[in-house]
């Protein structure tokens, strides 16, 4: 992917997370990719690369060579392909976003129970997650260690 000028995706199924399309990013590679399930909403059209109308190998065509006549664009593409992925695909976002869900689950699960559950987590290299049931019988504690990458 180092020496691509673009990646690629022409599937016509709708897929759930192309995982390839992140590593594109990663590598600040613009996609060409199917107006089609999740790769319609992760590329996004003329910013981190273009899309096209799937099974229609003229409009594949056409975006193909509209990124070649705009060399302009196609630098515009890969500094944001790049910034995406900065910004929601790092191992270090990904951390947060699942410290996030915990606490959310937790913070609802303490609605929903009245005062049940407490979280604890700290900055270091290891943080922990305490969860304690308070309501009705205590239960013993129980820990899940989160190591991040």
């Amino acid at each position: 992917m180092k020496k691509a000028a673009l990646l690629i995706v022409p599937s016509t199924w709708y897929e759930a997370f192309a995982m390839v399309l992140v590593e594109a990013f990663a590598m600040g590679l613009p996609v060409v990719a199917s107006r089609v399930g999740a790769m319609a909403t992760i590329v996004k059209h003329e910013v981190t690369g273009l899309h096209f109308t799937p099974g229609d190998s003229a409009d594949l065509a056409a975006k193909v060579r509209w990124f070649c006549e705009h060399p302009d664009r196609a630098i515009h593409m890969r500094k944001h392909a790049r910034l995406d992925f900065e910004a929601q695909y790092t191992g270090e976002r990904n951390y947060s976003l699942l410290m996030e869900i915990y606490r959310d689950t937790i913070a609802h699960y303490h609605r929903d129970q009245g005062p049940a559950a407490i979280l604890s987590l700290d900055s270091s290299a290891e943080s922990t997650i305490d969860l304690v049931q308070i309501a009705g019988q205590p239960r013993p504690e129980t820990h899940i260690s989160v190591e991040p990458n």
